[in-house]
């Protein structure tokens, strides 16, 4: 039991001493990790600094020598751009000499043409002068041919035309004459029939009214209406003879035949003047009847 107890105790040292050197194993590592990555990144910008110096001194070396090649292209460019400029005033120099040589003789040809041109108009003009002349007098004379043709045509439609219009007119004088006559014919016979039917009717509406006797009623004080055919018997006077009677004028207008009759005012009206009389204030509320 104390060999067991001594081993596991051996084995359990072991295992503290294999884990303290893994331990120390991996600090030792990393602090070597971080001292070759801090030599690393010192060497890589001493490397960057370096390189930048270089990169500068090949960009100055080389800006001189581009500067020192575009001077000596541009003295190249100025000296044959002199020389071309110089070949370039004489031809134009000798280019001008010529156009003024040519525009001379142009000129000179312009007026040679101009002369022979207005001889030859001149001479056209009087060609066609004398060819509008000899065609205005053949159409002159074809003119006053035709036109006395067209006179003598031109009268005998005037003619024809005026005895068709006095035709025409004396036919529609004549339809006039006889429409009137019947028209007015028309019109009296209507205005008789008419004469004779208001007479009828006048006649028969009288003979209607004398049927009706006004009466007098001692107990209620106040006249009826008695019918002789019918029996019939009423306080209201009837519209027979209401129609024989003389209609009322307006009050107000005098214009027009009363409609409405208000008992309180005691005066006709027509439905318009009532309106306007009768539409607010204290004769709004009156008592009214219709006339017929």
């Amino acid at each position: 039991a104390l060999k067991a107890q001594l081993l596991r105790r051996e084995a359990l040292r072991l295992r503290s001493a294999i884990s303290i050197q893994c331990l120390w194993r991996r600090y030792a590592a990393k602090r070597h990790l971080d001292e070759l990555r801090v030599a690393f990144m010192e060497q890589r910008q001493l490397e960057l600094a370096a390189a930048s110096r270089m990169y500068a001194i090949i960009r100055h070396f080389g800006f001189r020598k581009a500067i020192k090649a575009r001077i000596s292209k541009s003295k190249e460019r100025t000296r044959c751009a002199v020389a071309i400029q110089s070949w370039y005033r004489q031809v134009k120099k000798d280019i001008r000499r010529r156009i003024i040589a040519e525009e001379k003789e142009l000129e000179l040809k312009k007026q040679a043409a101009s002369v022979i041109q207005s001889a030859a108009r001149r001479r056209a003009a009087y060609l066609l002068l004398m060819a509008a002349k000899r065609a205005r007098d053949e159409i002159l004379a074809l003119r006053d041919e035709k036109a006395h043709i067209l006179c003598h045509f031109g009268r005998l439609c005037i003619a024809k035309n005026r005895m068709q219009h006095a035709r025409r007119e004396f036919e529609e004088e004549v339809k006039r004459v006889y429409l009137l006559s019947v028209w007015a014919s028309t019109k009296i016979s209507a205005a008789w029939r008419g004469k004779v039917g208001r007479d009828l009717a006048r006649e028969a509406r009288t003979i209607r009214a004398q049927r009706w006797k006004a009466l007098f009623s001692e107990e209620d004080n106040m006249p009826f209406y008695y019918n002789l055919d019918t029996g019939e018997t009423r306080w209201e006077k009837p519209q027979v003879l209401l129609e024989l009677e003389p209609k009322p004028v307006c009050c107000n207008c005098f214009n027009y035949q009363a409609e409405m009759e208000c008992r309180e005012c005691e005066e006709f009206f027509c439905t318009n003047c009532f309106d306007i009389i009768h539409m607010g204030g204290r004769r709004r509320s009156h008592f009214y009847k219709t006339v017929y």
